[in-house]
């Protein structure tokens, strides 16, 4: 199985390391890297030349940046993903591999398109290229799953907030 890893970060951090959100090893672990306790209970492990991360951009670190190539994870940024799609295509087709997961965490839109994440970088994928690379994917190779990550609907929480202040029946 190919897996696409849409998403602002990289999702490669270790447990010993400076940050510890499981979200920031979510990858890592589907590599099987990371806590034994956590990584020994999924069924299979991805292999790093099987994974790729397409969509950085914005607040990435120096460190962010680095680690896709220590974990062996080839990278298709945000601006060359919204050039050209091919790219991740013609990567999945290099895997010679059928079957594909995608794993799109909202932190990677441009938050011009559509704001919904915890961060909201500028100059992230657009609603288009994120759409379109989906269906062709799925047009090409058997799509076994979709996640999607990270929603936080600002707007819709201060909505709620503002008509829960309401004397409304």
């Amino acid at each position: 199985m190919a897996l696409v890893w849409l998403d602002a970060h990289p999702d490669l951090t270790l447990p010993h390391e400076d940050y510890t959100g499981f979200h920031a090893m979510a990858l890592a672990a589907l590599l099987g890297k990371g806590d034994p306790g956590l990584v020994d209970l999924l069924p299979g492990k991805i292999d790093p030349s099987c994974a790729l991360l397409v969509g950085m951009h914005g607040a990435a670190s120096q460190e962010d940046i680095k680690r896709p190539e220590r974990f062996g994870v080839q990278v298709v940024s945000a601006a060359d993903a919204n050039n050209n799609t091919q790219k991740v295509l013609e990567w999945v087709r290099r895997t010679e591999k059928r079957k594909v997961l995608v794993h799109l965490d909202l932190d990677c839109l441009d938050p011009n398109d559509l704001r919904m994440a915890v961060t909201s970088d500028p100059n992230g994928l657009r609603l288009e290229t994120v759409s379109n690379l989906i269906r062709e994917i799925a047009a090409e190779f058997e799509l076994v799953g979709l996640t999607v990550a990270e929603p936080v609907p600002r707007e819709v929480c201060k909505l709620r907030r503002l008509l829960g202040g309401l004397p409304l029946m």
